[in-house]
């Protein structure tokens, strides 16, 4: 298609074309198919501009009898909701690390991710596009201000064309959301909505006053937080309106942790927890399944976050609802989900079988399966098979012995799977285990680094906490490290990082050189390991550069004048605000005239930076006379002309006092021009 169009200096046009694609590929969750839509700019023929637009086409209801069909075929929503937030980076989310977290979703069998509580990354689309993930993308604010209908505007025109993108969702558990005023506004919401999309549902995540008035009819779709028992009474009495769990369950455990610990922050990971507003796992999702008119769960959440520590408060530090923890290490309820949500056999065993001291206590042992039948051992000793409850879990009191649990899967007489824990010996080694081996020399690419903890068998050993110390070279560096432990206060941009319950993660980002990339890893008493990634040459994305704007210190104190040269602490005493004068070098302020030394003194702070990542100094530039510098009254540096580059080892925004000593002789003089901190990435 080609159109022949004139644009005046400074004007915009909207352009409209269309096309008909013959014998289309249809976008679905198990076949992701992404068609490519090149616009060209050209003049004189000569190409001056090109934009890529990746699309699907896919078609999509919802019923309010049989839920949601995709492609004309019927698909349960087994979706999560989520924040954005990983280990080791925060809420920055680099876009591999987004397709690490949607992988690690498809592997448990999710098929739906819901935004909360906020417009999306743009790449987290991408991902989710490219890897098969129904979306409901989700408005923060219920406001109808024109600024708030621009944002959510915005928000529309910018994700519209993701294939993945099925359902707007207006708000989150509004506080108007069972009031006439609330309707109003929603309603407002809604006509813009369908003004810029009218082929996507629209819906409110609503925590109550279901029963008519307020939201609960004013979007295409009823999305119910939690209130398991209203299900049946809103489908009777709006038949007519589809239905969803909008956020379900908020179960709360613990990796690896099979006990309550109300001192260290942890719950235990068995599906038996949660607080008053939910429900545990199973009968979350039974109450889903069993409904052929619910047309789906988003569990809370998907993968823990930082906040939100129910039931505790500080020092945990993050939440417990995750089905994964922050590193996306899987908690033993992924596998209740991936047993019901996937197809392959599935066998798992808790909880891990290392209890010294405990020998002949009961162990409450679960097996999470999709098989019909299960049988357990102990050490070669059956303890007798049990039948599985179609969406259920199985449970064995077992006296703990030493040794190993295996449990084998049967559908119908055939044995189909086996799963087993072992108790282990002392930790004696590492594993490191990258998601990937090749990754691209664009300086974007990460690495997402598993790292165990082995015995001499090369066994996971389920409760060691080492600390690992990482380096890595060919131009690659460490963007953070993790390990899921909820109550850890352990710093996440680090090069090291102690493991909890036999894992931790480390993140690592690729430079824009190809080459081999080698992590190493070293613990104390534990065998040194080593892994060699691959980075690829490629054509990296067009990027401006990052310039830091420079942070000056500007305000002084000159001291009076003295006899005999000061000590570097020299200060005025609190009680005095007067004799030493406030002055910003570099403006030609004058001062006190006649010989003696001065003092020159600053307190500032130390600028925010990365310490493992960036180096910081201070620079003293266009000296005019001789001088000593001192930093928190250490000696730091002396010249007498040009400029002073002083290293600062103090910690990102800690407080320092920088003192400059000199001689005047006669009339006043500025010692320096300037006096700058600088960033330098640490090669």
């Amino acid at each position: 298609m080609i159109s022949v169009v004139t644009v005046p200096p400074g004007e915009s046009l909207t352009l409209t074309q269309e096309a008909t694609l013959e014998q289309v590929e249809l976008w679905s969750v198990d076949r992701p198919y992404l068609y490519r839509l090149v616009t060209t700019v050209t003049v004189a023929g000569e190409l001056v501009d090109q934009q890529e637009t990746t699309f699907g086409a896919r078609h999509f209801r919802f019923d309010p009898e049989q839920g949601f069909f995709l492609n004309g075929q019927p698909l349960k929503l087994k979706g999560t909701c989520n924040h954005q937030d990983h280990a080791g980076v925060g809420v920055a989310v680099p876009d591999a690390v987004q397709a690490f977290r949607i992988q690690r979703l498809k592997e448990m069998g999710c098929n739906a991710y819901r935004c909360a509580h906020n417009p999306p990354a743009p790449e987290l689309l991408d991902a989710c596009d490219r890897l098969g993930m129904v979306v409901m993308d989700e408005n923060r604010y219920l406001d109808a201000t024109p600024e708030r209908l621009g944002d959510l505007a915005d928000m529309i025109r910018r994700d519209r064309n993701h294939p993945s993108v099925i359902i707007w969702s207006m708000c989150n558990e509004e506080p108007l959301q069972g009031t006439e005023t609330g309707a109003r506004i929603l309603k407002r919401m809604v006509r813009l909505v369908k003004q810029l999309d009218p082929t996507r549902p629209t819906i409110c995540a609503i925590s109550g006053n279901w029963q008519g008035g307020g939201f609960s009819t004013v979007t295409d779709l009823m999305g119910c937080n939690y209130s398991i028992p209203l299900y049946d009474a809103y489908h009777t009495a709006f038949p007519e309106h589809p239905m969803l769990g909008s956020e379900t369950c908020s179960t709360v455990t613990t990796r690896g942790i099979y006990e309550k610990d109300e001192a260290s922050g942890y719950l235990p990971a068995y599906d038996i927890t949660q607080p008053g507003w939910g429900s545990p796992a199973e009968p979350g999702w039974k109450a889903v399944v069993q409904r052929p008119f619910m047309a789906g769960t988003f569990v809370w959440t998907g993968f823990d976050y930082r906040g939100e520590p129910t039931p505790y408060s500080w020092p945990c530090i993050n939440s417990h609802f995750g089905i994964m923890d922050t590193c996306g290490f899987p908690k033993d309820n992924f596998f209740y989900y991936q047993s019901w949500w996937t197809e392959e056999p599935v066998l798992h065993i808790l909880p891990h079988w290392n209890w010294p001291g405990r020998e002949g206590e009961e162990i409450d042992v679960w097996v999470h399966s999709n098989c019909e039948r299960v049988e357990l051992f102990l050490n070669d000793e059956s303890l007798g098979a049990q039948e599985m409850e179609r969406n259920g879990h199985l449970a064995w009191k077992v006296k703990y012995t030493p040794g190993t649990l295996l449990a084998r899967g049967y559908k119908g007489a055939e044995q189909v799977t086996t799963a087993r824990v072992d108790t282990t010996g002392p930790a004696a080694g590492l594993l490191l285990a990258p998601d990937r081996h090749e990754y691209r020399a664009d300086g974007e690419d990460v690495a997402v680094v598993t790292v165990g903890i082995l015995d001499a068998e090369g066994r996971l050993v389920p409760v060691a906490d080492n600390e690992v110390r990482f380096t890595v070279n060919g131009g690659a560096r460490i963007l953070g490290v993790g390990n899921g432990n909820p109550s850890s206060h352990e710093p996440d941009q680090a090069d090291r990082r102690r493991a909890f319950n036999g894992l931790c993660q480390v993140l690592i980002g690729m430079g824009r050189e190809p080459g081999e990339v080698v992590l190493t890893a070293h613990s104390p008493g534990l065998r040194t390991e080593r892994v060699t990634l691959t980075a690829e040459p490629c054509q990296p994305r067009p990027y401006v550069p990052v310039l830091h704007q420079a942070q000056a210190v500007t305000s002084w104190r000159r001291s009076p004048l003295f006899e005999e040269e000061p000590a570097g602490t020299a200060a005025p005493p609190d009680w005095d605000q007067n004799a030493w004068q406030l002055i910003s070098l570099g403006s030609g302020a004058q001062g006190e005239a006649g010989t003696g030394w001065v003092v020159f003194r600053a307190m500032t702070r130390t600028p925010a930076h990365h310490p493992q990542q960036e180096a910081v100094a201070l620079r003293l530039e266009g000296i005019c006379a001789p001088l000593k510098a001192y930093v928190n009254g250490n000696p730091a540096g002396e010249a007498a002309a040009g400029e002073l580059t002083i290293p600062l080892a103090t910690a990102p925004k800690s407080p320092l006092i920088v003192t400059l000593v000199t001689r005047q002789e006669g009339q006043f003089a500025e010692p320096i021009n300037a006096a700058v901190f600088e960033r330098e990435a640490k090669g």
